[in-house]
């Protein structure tokens, strides 16, 4: 059967039989995050769901998916692909007696370059 000839349903993962869970569940045995996508209804609410191939039957199976609604879609692509070369962030650790302070700064790039021969005396 091609996928032309399919039936496509959207229905939530609690709906399923038991047979068709148990396929699902085998489907994404390593989880299914990296397969969620987000429709808008016509009524402009939005649902996540999953794809999901039977021999006879193409579903797109809703999950409930929990999200972080504290930043905007538009801050969170703002700070996922922005640039960090110029940002640099200090990080201070006391030891023993308070007197001697270790500083880190912690920098983006490419590491592959730098001498770890300092590492093995800690």
């Amino acid at each position: 059967m091609t996928s032309k000839d399919k039936k496509r349903l959207i229905i939530s993962y609690k709906h399923l039989s038991e047979e068709l869970q148990n396929k699902f569940n085998l489907c994404y045995s390593e989880g299914y995050s990296n397969f969620i996508q987000k429709i808008t209804k016509p009524d402009g609410s939005q649902i996540f769901v999953v794809p999901f191939e039977t021999e006879d039957t193409s579903y797109m199976v809703k999950v409930d998916v929990k999200i972080d609604e504290r930043i905007s879609d538009e801050e969170f692509d703002k700070d996922l692909f922005t640039s960090d070369d110029d940002e640099e962030t200090t990080v201070s650790t006391e030891e023993e007696g308070g007197e001697n302070k270790k500083r880190i700064v912690l920098m983006h790039g490419d590491y592959s370059s730098v001498d770890r021969a300092d590492e093995s005396s800690e």
